[in-house]
């Protein structure tokens, strides 16, 4: 997450975004203001990376909510995530990061880890990274069958996913 001083004068940037150091180790909330980021989206003077940071730090908010997941966070015994899960799911989002391919949201696995999902035009998939070790991506759509892939835990995987993913989207 991004530390740096509070900006004053931009009425559109989203506060989460602009946070100082000491708002981070006190523990405030840093709930991103959803009417102040929506009008930065809107607004045709915004910045697409200020809109890309803000994305990011709202995807980020909800992997920590999800890792700090205790066993039987669904009622039904479901295990929490794992640390592995997490640092791996962290690559996945630094390589979309990097290649600007921002996720729609994170969730915690009724099988025990940790997916990432991206939404576009009725379409939805997902890179899924469980405590067993095992990685699947899955595209689906209310048109076709699904595509399910099982991946290893390399980042050679993970960016061909990713690659897929995006093509899938596009289509």
């Amino acid at each position: 997450m991004p530390c740096a001083a509070r900006v004053v004068d931009i009425s559109c940037a989203p506060s989460a975004f602009y946070r100082t150091r000491g708002d981070i180790v006190t523990g405030s909330s840093g709930k991103l203001e959803v009417d102040r980021f929506l009008e930065l989206r809107r607004s045709e003077t915004g910045s697409g990376y200020l809109t890309t940071e803000a994305e990011f730090s709202a995807i980020e908010q909800q992997l920590h909510r999800v890792a700090s997941y205790n066993c039987g966070w669904d009622s039904y015994d479901a295990e929490a995530p794992d640390p592995a899960t997490v640092e791996m799911t962290k690559r996945l989002l630094k390589h979309m990061r990097q290649s600007g391919f921002v996720p729609s949201s994170i969730v915690a696995s009724a099988e025990g880890g940790i997916a990432t999902y991206i939404f576009k035009g009725g379409k939805t998939a997902y890179i899924e990274y469980r405590n067993s070790g095992e990685t699947v991506a899955a595209m689906y759509d209310r048109e076709s069958h699904p595509i399910v892939m099982e991946l290893d835990t390399s980042e050679g995987s993970a960016l061909e996913a990713l690659n897929r993913i995006r093509e899938y989207l596009t289509t």
